[in-house]
C-alpha cells in the first residue's frame, strides 16, 4: 500500500519596486512573481541489469516538496519531483477513493473495500514514467493586477496588497504487486544449492550459505552472452509445503522456462522422484499456466558423493522414462563447476525456442486475418 502525495504550489509574491523619484507616494509597483509549481510524484522502470526484485525499498508514504513563494519579478522555484524506482514486472494499481470518504490515518484498513483499477504494468526499462501524484500549480503574485474568478470565470480586479494562495496538491493511494520479469525460474527446496547456482550461471550477489531459508526475497541474475544475448534468472526462496505462499510464484509467472532445481543428497525426501513429485504438486497448485512451462531438471551437489549421486540420477531418469516426461537432467556441480557450461547452453536454447513459438504463433494470427 501506497500513499503519494504532491508539492503544494507556492504561494505567489506581494513585491513592490521602489519609486525613483523621491516625490512619489506609495509602495510603488508591484511586481510579485507566481509560486513554484509543486513537485509530482512518478514511478519509473529499474535497469534491465539491476538484480533488486523485491519492493521492500518503497516506503508507505510519498510526499514531493512543495514551490517555493514568488519573489521580486521572479517566479518560485518549482519543487523537485520525486522518482520511485521499481523492478521490472511491477504492476500499480491505483484506488479509486469514494468521494464521501475521508481516510485517516487508519487508510489502510478500509481501503480494502475500495475500487482498484490497474493504471501501470511496467515490464520494459524503456517504459516511461508513471505520474502517481500531481503536485499543485503556483499561486499568481501581486504583478497579476486582474485574475479570472475560478467560480465565475470572468475578470476580477484584484489589490495590489493581495497574491493567489498556491494550488492543493493531488493525494492518491496505490497497491504495487511484483510480478518480477525473468526469462527462467529456479524452483528447488531450501539449501539445494540454487543461489550458489544462480552466482555460478550468472554471478548474481545472492546470499549464500550452509542453512535453509537464505534467500528471504527473489534476486534477479543476468547471463551475458559474447553476441550480445542476455538472458536473466531468477531465484525464488525455498519451497516448503505450507511455508512458501503462493504469493512468491507470482515473481515466475512469466518466466519462459523453469529449472527445477534437485539436491542429488537431500535429506528431506528418500529420494528425487520424491522431491520432483513434490516440488510439481505445488506448482501444478499455483494455477495460472505455471506447470505448462517448458522446464529442465538440475542435480546439484554432484561433488558430495559422486558415486551414489550418479546412481540417483540414473535412477530418476528411469523414472522419468517411465512417467513419460519428456524433459532433460543436467548433473552439476556449482562449487565445481561441473555442467555449468552445458546448463547455460541448454537454458539459452529454452529462451530461443520460445521466441521460435511465440513467433509462429503471430506468424499464423497474422495469416488467419488476412
Amino acid at each position: 500500500m501506497l500513499q503519494c502525495t504532491g508539492g503544494k504550489g507556492g504561494d505567489g509574491g506581494v513585491v513592490f519596486s521602489k519609486h525613483g523619484p523621491h516625490r512619489l507616494l506609495g509602495p510603488g509597483l508591484p511586481v510579485g512573481g507566481a509560486g513554484g509549481r509543486g513537485g509530482n510524484v512518478y514511478a519509473a522502470p529499474m535497469g534491465k541489469h539491476d538484480n533488486r526484485a523485491d519492493l521492500r525499498h518503497i516506503p508507505g508514504s510519498v510526499r514531493a516538496p512543495g514551490g517555493l513563494m514568488g519573489s521580486y519579478n521572479a517566479a518560485g522555484k518549482s519543487g523537485n519531483d520525486v522518482i520511485l524506482k521499481v523492478p521490472l514486472g511491477t504492476l500499480i494499481y491505483r484506488f479509486d477513493r469514494p468521494p464521501h470518504d475521508e481516510p485517516d490515518k487508519g487508510w489502510r484498513e478500509v481501503c480494502g473495500t475500495w475500487k482498484r483499477t490497474l493504471v501501470a504494468d511496467i515490464n520494459e526499462p524503456t517504459h516511461e514514467n508513471v505520474i502517481l501524484a500531481r503536485g499543485g500549480r503556483g499561486g499568481h503574485g501581486n504583478t497579476m493586477r486582474s485574475v479570472n474568478h475560478s467560480l465565475t470565470n470572468t475578470k476580477v480586479n484584484r489589490s495590489p496588497y493581495e497574491a493567489e494562495y498556491g494550488g492543493s496538491p493531488e493525494e492518491e493511494y496505490y497497491e504495487i504487486e511484483l510480478k518480477s520479469i525473468a526469462d527462467i525460474g529456479l524452483i528447488g527446496l531450501p539449501n539445494v544449492g540454487k543461489s550458489t547456482l544462480l552466482s555460478a550461471m550468472t554471478r548474481a550477489n545472492s546470499r549464500i550459505a550452509a542453512y535453509p531459508f537464505t534467500t528471504l526475497a527473489p534476486c534477479i541474475g543476468h547471463i551475458r552472452f559474447t553476441d550480445g544475448q542476455n538472458i536473466s534468472v531468477a531465484d525464488l526462496p525455498g519451497i516448503v509445503e505450507c511455508r512458501l505462499t503462493q504469493e512468491f510464484f507470482r515473481h515466475i509467472e512469466r518466466t519462459k522456462a523453469l529449472l527445477y532445481v534437485i539436491d542429488v543428497c537431500n535429506t528431506t525426501y528418500d529420494s528425487m522422484e520424491e522431491t520432483f513429485a513434490s516440488l510439481r504438486e505445488q506448482v501444478k497448485a499455483h494455477g495460472t499456466g505455471l506447470a505448462n512451462k517448458p522446464f529442465v531438471i538440475v542435480a546439484t551437489k554432484m561433488d558430495v558423493n559422486p558415486s551414489a549421486a550418479a546412481r540417483s540420477v540414473d535412477e530418476f531418469c528411469q523414472y522419468l522414462r517411465t512417467m513419460k516426461v519428456n524433459t532433460t537432467v543436467i548433473p552439476t556441480s556449482a562449487k565445481f563447476g561441473l555442467g555449468v557450461v552445458k546448463l547455460v547452453r541448454v537454458v539459452r536454447n529454452l529462451v530461443e525456442e520460445f521466441a521460435q513459438t511465440l513467433a509462429d504463433r503471430v506468424n499464423n494470427e497474422d495469416c488467419g486475418e488476412g
